[in-house]
């Protein structure tokens, strides 16, 4: 979706070129590509998705690059992490 492997900053065909075309009016705040992709990343960090299949589909380099959004991502309560730790057959 934000092609990491792009090699031009601005394509006419890439996401982040239709954010810079189409503004909000003034009293909106302007949409963030960069902002939006850390939107998306931190959601999949909450739904426990594991960090090095959100780091490749980032286009990131490896799974260490996710710990600057960490702090961004909820606890985990007990019952989710008994879930999480017993696996999916509850043992």
């Amino acid at each position: 979706m934000f092609r990491p492997g792009r090699t031009i900053e601005y394509a006419k065909n890439l996401i982040g070129s239709w954010s810079l075309i189409h503004r909000p009016p003034r009293d909106l705040p302007a949409v963030s590509v960069g902002r939006l992709r850390a939107t998306w990343i931190i959601e999949l960090m909450h739904a426990h998705i594991d960090h090095h299949l959100i780091a490749q589909a980032a286009g990131l380099a490896s799974a260490a690059s996710l710990a600057r959004w960490q702090h961004l991502v909820p606890p985990v309560d007990e019952v989710t992490a008994a879930r999480l730790l017993r696996g999916p057959e509850g043992r």
